[in-house]
Parts: structure tokens; sequence; C-alpha cells
């Protein structure tokens, strides 16, 4: 139950990331906020409910992260003195850096899982999903002159346009699909040559 309970959580967080939810409305603002109080709660879950082993391999993970947090911390600190930001403003310029923090059940639980093939597999399911409405949503505006999906099509704004067609963005998993996709295939590729050739 813990196990398929970070499993769902972890997918949800990834939907969210790629803009998924848009669909039902709202702006990308709300939903990125959402986003980010997503993470905060399921990582110091996460990370009470295991017991993460430390290697060798895991202190770069580490130290990659709370080095960014100091950076972070102080630059935001010093933004908040020189121009005079609220709490509120500060923790708005901030929030997409504590993204940061969802390496660590990624970390744990993907990579260093024993079921990395069958996560990677759902996450480029996810990508694809959320390529497709995209896809969808801006063939029908440019073509059709239908909109759907208003929120994900205006994602950035009405004026996010190029050509008198309005642009639509990729994600920015988009740089994780290509080379998941290609070790999918070679792997599974060879796997079901080899089943055949026996």
């Amino acid at each position: 139950m813990k196990i398929r309970l970070y499993e769902s959580l972890i997918e949800v967080i990834i939907a969210l990331g790629v803009g998924i939810p848009l669909i039902l409305g709202g702006s990308l603002d709300t939903w990125r906020t959402v986003l980010t109080v997503a993470i905060v709660i399921l990582v110091p879950l996460y990370v009470v409910t295991h017991e993460l082993k430390k290697t060798y391999s895991d202190k770069f993970l580490w130290g990659y992260i709370l080095g960014t947090i100091c950076i972070v911390t102080f630059e935001l600190m010093k933004g908040k003195k020189l121009c005079a930001y609220s709490n509120y403003e500060t923790f708005y310029a901030g929030r997409q850096y504590l993204w940061i923090l969802f390496a660590i059940p990624l970390y744990y639980e993907i990579i260093k899982g024993e079921n990395f093939d069958k996560y990677l597999k759902r996450i480029v399911r996810i990508i694809i999903a959320s390529l497709s409405l995209r896809t969808i949503s801006w063939l029908c505006k440019s073509y059709l002159g239908i909109t759907i999906f208003n929120s994900l099509l205006y994602e950035y704004g009405n004026s996010w346009s190029r050509g008198g067609k309005q642009r639509i963005d990729a994600t920015a998993l988009i740089g994780v699909l290509i080379p998941a996709l290609y070790y999918l295939y070679k792997k599974y590729k060879k796997v079901s040559w080899q089943i055949n050739r026996s």
C-alpha cells in the first residue's frame, strides 16, 4: 500500500509538472502553486517513512540539493532586502526552486529502485498524453478555429504567438522523452528479438 501510494503521488506530481491539469481550467500560476505544495508535502513524508541508505553516489545528490538551497536562499534574502519584498513575494519568487526536492523521491524510488523500467514507461505515457492534448488543442485552434482546453492552449497568455498562430509549450520534460523512448526501444526490442529467436 505504501509503495503504491508513493508511485501514485510521484505520477500526480509529474502530471502537474507537464501541465495536464490545465485541461480542467485555472491558470498556470495556480497549478504551479499546487505543484509546489504537493512537493513540499511529499518529500518530508517520503524521507520520514523510508530508510534512505546513503552511498557514495548519494552524496552528490544531497550536496547538490543542499548547495542549491543555500545559494537560492541567500539570493532571495538579498533580493528581499534590496527590493523590500514581502514574505509572500519572496516565497513566490523562489517557489520553483523547491522543486529540486522532488529529486529525492525520484532518485530513491525510481533510479535506485527495482522498478525503473515500469516507472519510466509511466512517465513516458504521462509526457505523451500531455503532448497529445497540447497538439490537439493547437490544431483545433490553428486550423478549425475551435478553442478547446483553453488554459492549456493559452498557458503563457494570448500574446504568445508567431506568424499569426498561437504558440504552445512542449513542456520541460520533452528533453526526457526522447532518450527515454530510445532506451525502452533498444532494451525491449532486443528482448523481443531474443524471445522470438528462441
